[in-house]
């Protein structure tokens, strides 16, 4: 396998399903024997590309990139399986992306996007207007470095540089 065919992400559907991401996004139906019932070609090769908790939405971004692409499912079932998609803008590189999960896939929530971005900003998106050309807006927006202050007196030369990380509740269940 070459380095261009290399495989760079992996996500778990609900139906059995299966994402496998690299210079293309394949979908595979993993029920008796595995059997791919989607696949698109990338401008670049995927960072991250990951299913929502219901599966009805894929977000993907490469690399160095700016924007998050999210993918909306139109239809179900290895027969039909098809996607549009749109395109949610960050002013750096997007360095993260996390999908909420719930502790039940039967919960009626909408779907919650997390990315996290080089400008140190971890943005919260959600389909707040089911009418609107987004699949998902930006609900809210947390200043990391604002957020997160060192513990005691910053010496001169600490970092700006902050970590963060997604925990669901149904983890702490």
């Amino acid at each position: 396998e070459s380095a261009a065919d290399s495989k760079t992400t992996l996500s778990w559907g609900v139906a059995e399903e299966l994402l496998v991401g690299g210079a293309w996004l394949s979908l595979f139906s993993t029920l008796d024997n595995p059997t791919p019932i989607w696949k698109r070609q990338l401008a670049s090769t995927v960072k991250f590309a990951n299913f929502s908790y219901d599966s009805a939405y894929i977000a993907s971004t490469g690399k160095y990139d700016h924007l998050v692409k999210i993918w909306r499912r139109l239809s179900f079932g290895s027969d039909d399986t098809r996607f549009d998609f749109s395109y949610l803008s960050h002013p750096a590189t997007v360095t993260n992306v996390h999908w909420m999960s719930l502790y039940h896939v039967e919960q009626t929530i909408d779907n919650v996007l997390y990315t996290i971005c080089a400008d140190n900003v971890l943005r919260i998106w959600a389909a707040t207007d089911p009418h609107g050309l987004q699949l998902l807006q930006l609900w809210a927006k947390i200043d990391l470095q604002e957020s997160i202050q060192p513990r005691g007196l910053a010496p001169a030369g600490a970092s700006n540089i902050r970590f963060a990380f997604i925990i669901d509740g149904r983890d702490f269940m």
